[in-house]
């Protein structure tokens, strides 16, 4: 049994609260950007799209384990796992660019 989940109710219910909880999944890396979206000489090694899209359910699934009440820890939880999938995408095994892949609320 699947089920679904309306945005636009849990949009108003997020406006609602005092705080917005707002957490960036971000590549640090100078040339994160070329490797996402490509250059016109290196084509394109997407990885924060693809973990984007490999989580599309995961916030509203944290939201559903640790309850409304508690969207702080929801969000965190969906940040990082959106960070582990967006370093195991990542094109280079050197490291620097999947180590350079972080959970901040600092916006970039």
């Amino acid at each position: 049994m699947s089920t679904t989940v309306d945005l636009r109710k849990l949009d108003l219910l997020i406006d609602r609260l005092p705080n917005r909880v707002v957490y960036f999944v971000v590549a640090n890396a100078e040339y994160s950007i070329y490797q996402e979206f490509g250059t016109r000489f290196l084509g394109a090694q997407p990885f924060m799209g693809p973990a984007l899209l490999n989580n599309r359910d995961t916030l509203a699934d944290a939201i559903k384990l640790h309850g409304i009440r508690h969207l702080d820890r929801a969000v965190r939880e969906a940040a990082f796992i959106i960070q582990n999938d967006a370093q195991a995408f990542a094109p280079f095994l050197t490291g620097f660019l999947r180590n350079n892949i972080v959970v901040t609320k600092e916006q970039p």
